[in-house]
Formats: structure tokens, sequence, C-alpha cells
């Protein structure tokens, strides 16, 4: 008997909508599912009698379940394909290259490669997310304002335009089998990608920075390439780094299991911040406790089988794994109780994250993980005794000094520029065609562009050496006029609106003279909130919780330290950053920050030399900025 599928004409009709006939495809589909009938007892080369045509529909259907679930639930090596394409696309997009962005979209097949996603992951991970963002309070706002971009089809963007409107319902992902059913899985994908795509460049244009730190935040992608990436997820599932954990010989991992790790993934990938460094990292470490969990013959999944597997995650060796494993459970045992389905379970499993919690504190206080952050400010001595000195320079001297610092001289000429006053971004920062007037009051030579350009060395350099204008997307890339701008705000210098900024109740006393203490004070708002900056509050939460010291502390404890020699000696003295060479993040962050303080007028610092002064006059200022900096970290710390 001919096949139907040889007739030309519903070939050519087949073709004008991109439909392929592959023979074979029933077969390929029975055997992919074979695995999930044999779970259920069924073997469909063998059916015997005994099975009916109620239970085998039954099956079929569990079954069929499971391989969708499966396909639209890709697992870690997949998931980073499928965001890599989501991030990649998001940014082309925005750089209005419509033809590459096609071309990454026209990529993409119905099964995934080595190096390139299947449609169906594309598809699940990106209605996850949007589902995810959408519906987060924190997001919604600046999220109402979401437009897809017009580079696409009409269809695609009829597709998008309902993908859109599920997601502000929290119902995409749900909605998975009508949206198909209504354009079809190609369409669907490229609806979900211009979602994503619009998100992102809508949540960059609220927080000021960039698409592209937008989509790498957003989509956890990576910049390492493909092929790095995926030996580096298999060497993360199956050897010891010498820092974290083996792969466990406990016992199997269930098809539940495996089900429940899909589920938590995807709610890692929605936290603002998560124990492990990456979801990966955190995917597998969780894995592991799974597999220890199975080997002791205690479900996962029971609230009462957990409880016993405290006793369990306090012999595991090395005793370095245990806090990451704690870590871990504790972050699971927020993600059930945030995905529960009744009160009970919701209760329950708040109830064993409070547990969790207890043991994660007390062992790292038994294993003497907590760090060593004292940054030497003695707030009761020294430093008093300094402000003290400073104040006897007469105000004849002192306040001359302090008027002519950029951070001051600049404020008249600010507030004379805004005049009644100007309008601002959503983000509370001037406008892009501003930057460089803005800039300019600080003496900074820089413009305000669309496209942040490639990264180049020599310009960097350029720019760096003041040869060059800076190009940024943002007033905020320019950190000297973002911690300026912070300083007037609090000050009650300028006020912004979410339209406008105009001159603040404080406006007028800035621009009769103002007296020292204000001038001092407003100089000590900027160094402590560049002192402040350098430390991320997740990271100093992480130092309590793993022991280590976080990120930009070291650069921290550098400036501290020398601020307060130079304060004490009236003399210049040069910085030592106790690394190997200068050349490294804590030698960069304590060179960025000195000549940021620089330009305003804090300090005197010579970043070829690395040699740091305080002049007389500004003692005082720079003093009182370490004192309130010092107050803020002890509360930091003391909370910690």
């Amino acid at each position: 008997m001919d096949s139907p599928f040889d007739s030309d004409e519903l070939r050519e009709l087949m073709a004008q909508y991109g439909a392929v006939h592959k023979p074979g495809m029933t077969d390929k589909l029975l055997k992919d599912m074979a695995p999930l009938f044999t779970a259920q007892g069924i073997d469909l080369d063998n059916l015997g009698p005994e099975v009916g045509i109620e239970e085998l529909n039954q099956v079929l259907a569990q079954a069929t379940e499971q391989y969708n679930f499966s396909l639209f639930n890709p697992e870690t090596q997949h998931r980073e394909l499928a965001l890599r394409v989501l991030r990649s696309y998001s940014i082309l997009l925005a750089n209005s290259d419509a033809d590459q962005a096609q071309q990454l979209f026209s990529s993409i097949r119905p099964e995934e490669t080595g190096t390139t996603p299947a449609a169906s992951h594309v598809i699940g991970v990106a209605l996850g997310l949007v589902d995810s963002w959408f519906t987060d309070p924190t997001q919604q706002k600046h999220l109402a304002r979401t437009k897809l971009s017009r580079t696409a089809g009409r269809p695609a963007l009829a597709t998008g335009g309902d993908i859109l409107a599920l997601a502000r319902k929290g119902r995409a992902y749900d909605s998975l089998q009508s949206l198909t059913v209504n354009h079809g899985g190609l369409l669907v994908c490229a609806g979900a990608m211009l979602v994503v795509a619009a998100a992102v460049q809508m949540t960059a244009k609220h927080a000021g920075i960039t698409v592209q730190d937008a989509a790498t935040q957003l989509l956890t992608a990576t910049d390492m390439p493909l092929s790095q990436m995926q030996q580096a997820q298999q060497e993360q599932r199956h050897h010891d780094d010498g820092s974290s954990f083996r792969k466990s010989s406990g016992g199997s991992l269930t098809h539940e299991d495996h089900r429940w790790t899909a589920k938590f993934k995807a709610w890692l990938t929605r936290q603002p911040e998560i124990s492990a460094p990456s979801v990966a990292e955190e995917v597998a470490m969780f894995e592991f406790g799974l597999g220890l969990v199975r080997g002791a013959n205690l479900d996962p999944h029971n609230i009462l089988h957990m409880l016993k597997v405290v006793a369990i995650y306090h012999t595991v060796e090395p005793e370095a794994s245990r806090g990451p494993l704690f870590a871990t459970l504790q972050d699971y045992a927020e993600f059930r109780a945030d995905t529960a389905t009744s009160k009970k379970d919701t209760k329950n499993w708040l109830v064993f994250f409070e547990v969790v919690d207890e043991e994660l504190g007390a062992l790292v206080e038994e294993l003497g993980l907590l760090p060593d952050l004292d940054i030497g400010l003695d707030l009761s001595g020294e430093l008093l005794e300094i402000l003290q000195a400073a104040a006897e320079v007469p105000d004849s001297q002192v306040v001359p000094a302090l008027r002519q610092t950029r951070a001051i001289s600049a404020i008249n000429v600010l507030l004379d520029w805004i005049g009644p006053h100007k309008p601002v971004t959503q983000t509370g920062a001037l406008r892009r065609a501003e930057i460089s007037t803005i800039a300019a009051m600080l003496g900074i030579s820089a413009v305000g562009v669309a496209k942040a350009p490639t990264f180049d060395p020599e310009h960097w350099r350029a720019e760096q050496q003041g040869t060059r204008p800076r190009h940024v997307t943002s007033m905020w890339d320019l950190g000297e006029v973002a911690i300026w701008w912070e300083a007037l705000l609090v000050s009650e210098i300028i006020e912004v609106t979410t339209t406008k900024v105009t001159p603040g109740p404080q406006a007028d006393q800035w621009r009769t003279n103002p007296e020292r203490p204000y001038l001092e004070v407003f100089l000590a708002m900027i160094l402590a909130q560049e002192l402040i900056e350098l430390v991320d509050p997740v990271d100093l939460e992480e130092a309590f919780e793993t022991g280590t010291l976080p990120f930009g502390f070291e650069a921290l404890t550098v400036i501290t330290t020398h601020l307060q020699q130079c304060l004490q000696s009236a003399k210049e003295v040069t910085v030592e950053v106790p690394t190997t060479g200068r050349f490294n993040p804590a030698a960069t962050m304590v060179a960025e920050v000195l000549s940021r303080l620089h330009l305003l007028g804090l300090v005197q610092f010579d970043s070829q030399t690395f040699i740091l002064q305080v002049p007389l006059e500004l003692r005082g200022a720079v003093g009182a900025g370490l004192f309130m900096f010092g107050q803020s970290w002890a509360k930091q710390i003391n909370l910690g």
C-alpha cells in the first residue's frame, strides 16, 4: 500500500509549513520511553495476557507524563546549553542584531547535540523562568512594561504575546500543551525566547546595568567555551576537587529523586542567592547528599526520614564537606516549604529548615570556621584621638581646602544646572545624553552610549589614564558619579522621584557656604560608602556560613590600614597589598577606590607608585569617614 506521504501535493503543502515526515518516529518514541514502561513492570516486546487494556492505558499515560517532563526539564548540561542560548539571544536582540539572533534560533533542533540544546529544553527553561520572574513581587512593577521586540515575524510575536499574558499569571509553563496545540512547537520556542529577551532588557533598564550583565545574572550562563563547561560539569559530578565533595557511593537515585532534583534546580535558578557558587555545583552537592540518604535506606522526600539525615551528614568525611552539605540541605528545606501544596507540609518543612539552620550554626562554631573579620579600626581609642587632633586645625585653614575638593566645589555647579528640575530614568539616573555633563563637573571625560563597546585593552587603559572618554551606558557605570550622587541624596541636597531630580531641602544651605561640619560630614559619607560597597552583604553572610573571608575583604583591610597610617603620621605612605604582585583582584580594587577618592579630592594617590597621602586639612573628613564605616562594619559582623 502506498504511503499518503508519497503524495507530491501533500509534500508541497507540508513544506510550506515547515513540516517534515520522518518515518519511524513512533518506533523511536516507544524505544525512548521503554525504560519508563519497564519501571512500571511492562515489557512492550512481550506483553502477557495478564496486561489488560486499562492497565496498559494507565501505564502509557504515566510514562507519557514522565517522558514529557524529561523533555521540558533538561538535566544540568542541557539546561546550561539552553540558558546559554537564551542569554546570547537576549544580548543579540538588545544589540539590534536581528540577523544573528535569527541564525541562533535557526540552529536549535528538535533533539539536542553536544553543542546545542533541544527546542523542548529551551521552551521548558524559558517558560519556567518567565513564570517566576513575572510573578515575583519585587519584579512585577518594572516587568509590567515589558514589550516584545518587533524584529520577529507576526506569528512569533502573537505566540510571544500569549506567553507574556500567561507568564503574568504564572501559568505559561502549565499552559505548554495548549500553547503547542494553538501555535506549534517551533513558534512556542520563538515566542518564549522573545519574552525572555524582553524581560532581560527591561530588567537591565530598571537596574541601570548592561543587558549583558542582566542576562548573565538572570540566566546564570557562563562565558566558558562549551567544551570546557561540559568538562567542568562532569568533573564537578565525579571528582573531589579537594575543597568540597566526592560522588556519593551510597544508594542509587530513583526517578522520583531525579524529578525533585529538576524542580529544586529550577527553583535555585530563580533565587537571588544560593549556598553554592553556582547552581550546577549546588545540584551536584544535593545529589551527593541524596546518595547518602538512599544508602541509609531512607526516603529523602519523607520529612520524618529527613530528620534522621542530620545525624548522617555529621559523619561525612572530610569534615570540610559537612558545611556545604548542610547549607545545601537548608536551601532544599526552603525550596520544599516554598513549593508545598498544603499548610501542613509548609509548616513541617519550615520546622526542618530551623533544625538544619541550628545544626549549620553549631557546625561552623564547632569546626572553628568563623572568619576573623577585624579590620583593625580602634573606634574608642586611636581613631577618636585622630579626630580630636584634626578638630584643632583652625576653620580658616580647613574650610577653604574642603570647598576646593571636587566633590564639594561641583555641588553648586550641579544645582545651577538642575534649575527647577531635570528628567531622570526609571533607575533614578540622569539620561544618557547628560552623562558627559555631570561627569565633567567632577573632571571626568565620559560619554553615554546606547551599546557598550567591545572590550579593547588599549581603549581601557586610555580611559583609565583620561586620554580617551569613558564609554558608558548608564550614569551608574561611573563610580565617582554614583557615589557622589548617593551622598547628595542622603544629605538632601537633591531629591529624586521616578521622573525627575530637583533641588532638595538642604540645597539653599549649600548655596550659601555651609559651615565646616556640613562639609566634613559630606566627604565622610563618600568615604564610608566607598568602603561599605567593597564587601557585598551576600558574601559577608556566606563568610559566616562557610568560614571563608568574603571577596573584597583584603582590599578593604589594605585601604583602612593605610588610611589610618596616613592620619597617624600626616605623611605619605606606600600602599602595600600582601599578595603576589599588584596585578591581582585586591590590588585592582585598592587602586580603583583610592583613585576615585583622589579624583573627588579626599586623598592624594598615585596609581603608578601606590603612594598615598591625606592632606592635613582633610584629616577630619577622612577620620570621620573611617569612623562612620567602622561603626557600620562592627554592626554587620556582630549581627552575623
